[in-house]
């Protein structure tokens, strides 16, 4: 596909408001954005049009053709600014390049959170490697007594996660659970977390209830099969 750099447009014949938007290959740009627009993907407040009108009322234009690559954020920043493209258009960042000024409203908050959900039930292998990789960067990070009562502070008033999943019903269903213990089984564990278990036990209290949780539950073949290795073992 040939590349175009520049700067572009997306504008409403209905309402003649504007998205402006930035590329190395415009044309493959604009693909993009007819897919994520038909899969209810795109910019909140071109979905929303796009949803109302349909894509056949849409133009897609080159605003410029910019060859230096450094140069694509400012000439974008120009074109936001003297189309109104986000006060009066549907651009939803003030700032080209930068999430700067952007608070997203409450409609726009609850698609990132099913989109989080959706992608840790799709995916819990990367979802457990991002929690993996967000543990080991903190790890020996000491914190200052002023930020730990911004923390504690923060956490007042606020009910704790068990009654939070109990009233939102944000718990993993069964395949969602069978999926991440396929993507944990045989997982090696990261240094952080080596790091985090060594030389860690459990209370009696603590064992107790693990047993208690654990009685009713068929044991997984691969636990059986471990079981079965440790008492030949033995014998």
């Amino acid at each position: 596909m040939e590349r175009i750099p520049g700067v572009y447009s997306i504008k409403s014949l209905t309402t003649n408001r504007v998205y402006v938007g930035q590329s190395l290959r415009m044309t493959r740009r604009w693909k993009e954005h007819i897919r994520k627009l038909n899969n209810g993907c795109g910019p909140p407040k071109l979905q929303k049009d796009w949803d109302l009108y349909g894509g056949a009322d849409f133009k897609f234009s080159v605003l410029e053709i910019v060859e230096d690559s450094t140069q694509l954020s400012p000439r974008e920043q120009y074109y936001i600014d003297f189309l109104d493209s986000f006060q009066n258009g549907y651009n939803t960042l003030p700032k080209s390049g930068t999430f700067k000024g952007y608070v997203p409203n409450k409609e726009a908050r609850e698609k990132l959170r099913l989109a989080g959900i959706k992608r840790v039930q799709e995916r819990p292998d990367l979802h457990r490697k991002m929690v993996d990789a967000a543990r080991d960067k903190n790890i020996g990070v000491s914190f200052s007594e002023e930020h730990k009562k911004k923390i504690s502070n923060a956490h007042k008033g606020k009910p704790p996660l068990a009654a939070i999943k109990a009233k939102t019903g944000s718990h993993l269903n069964q395949e969602s659970k069978n999926k991440i213990g396929d993507a944990n089984r045989g997982r090696k564990m990261s240094e952080g977390e080596k790091k985090r278990r060594s030389g860690k036990k459990f209370s009696a209290e603590h064992l107790a209830n693990m047993s208690k949780a654990r009685k009713g539950i068929p044991w997984s073949s691969a636990r059986r099969a471990a079981q079965e290795a440790r008492k030949r073992k033995v014998q």
